[in-house]
């Protein structure tokens, strides 16, 4: 009997504690392997994706200093290149070697102009008839035409000047892009960028240096021809004034002798 009751006793203690087991287990949540290495790899994706935001951002920073840096010198290439030690055009960056026409018109002379043979492209006006009689002429009406001979030369002198100095730049840049494919970092590629980008707007200075000379040498030709046009039409109506007004005095006249005269009988 006692036996009986320890076997049930012994029993009931192991079923105890089998449901306690199991009430402790319904409650307890088990780690999922598989979940925990996708999670793993969340994570070290979303490192990497910082560090190279981090990257991203050390990049920009560069590069917004550099544009800084280039706004603060916009319009003068020659301090962009100093700014960047770029040592570009051999100190000739952004100078000129043109003339203004208001410059210009200042030494026009007549005189000059009489003499002007174009670097032998012309002959130069003769100062005597062909029957050897000194001409005297009158400069001052000449000056227009000074002026325009010296836009010519303007024109030839900046021309020649920008050209050597844009092929100059042409190589430069050539040799700069040669460099920008081997660059190993990335501020080496920044500034060679900007040198590139400063040797474009030095290029685009000179040509319009060019455009410039040329544009004041058509505008002077224009107004030469304006004033040609005004003076032929000022003289043409003072013409046509100084001829009405001597008809008008000649039918005045003509009306007094009529008046005046006594018929004949």
């Amino acid at each position: 009997m006692k036996r009986l009751l320890s076997h049930s006793l012994w029993l009931f203690a192991l079923a105890w504690l089998t449901s306690t087991a199991q009430a402790q287990y319904s409650v307890v949540v088990v780690g999922d392997p598989i979940a925990q290495a996708n999670h793993g790899e969340d994570i070290a994706k979303w490192v990497e994706s910082i560090q190279k935001l981090n990257t991203q951002i050390d990049q920009m920073n560069q590069s917004l200093q550099i544009a800084q840096s280039m706004k603060n010198v916009m319009g003068d290439p020659a301090s962009a290149g100093n700014l960047l030690n770029l040592n570009l055009g051999n100190g000739t960056m952004g100078s000129s070697v043109g003339q203004l026409t208001s410059t210009l018109n200042q030494t026009a002379n007549g005189v000059q102009a009489l003499q002007y043979n174009g670097q032998e492209l012309y002959q130069s006006v003769p100062t005597s008839t062909p029957g050897g009689f000194e001409i005297s002429y009158n400069t001052d009406v000449l000056k227009p035409f000074a002026a325009i001979q010296n836009q010519t030369q303007n024109v030839a002198t900046v021309t020649a000047d920008t050209t050597a100095r844009i092929k100059q730049l042409e190589q430069d840049k050539a040799a700069t892009l040669a460099q920008l494919k081997l660059a190993a970092t990335d501020a080496e590629t920044q500034k060679l960028q900007a040198k590139i980008a400063a040797i474009d707007g030095e290029i685009a200075s000179l040509n319009g240096q060019q455009a410039t000379a040329a544009n004041q040498i058509v505008a002077q030709d224009i107004a030469n021809r304006n004033d040609q046009e005004l003076k032929s039409q000022a003289a043409s109506q003072a013409a046509d004034h100084e001829m009405a007004v001597s008809l008008e005095n000649y039918m005045q006249w003509q009306g007094k002798v009529t008046n005046a005269r006594t018929p004949y009988k």
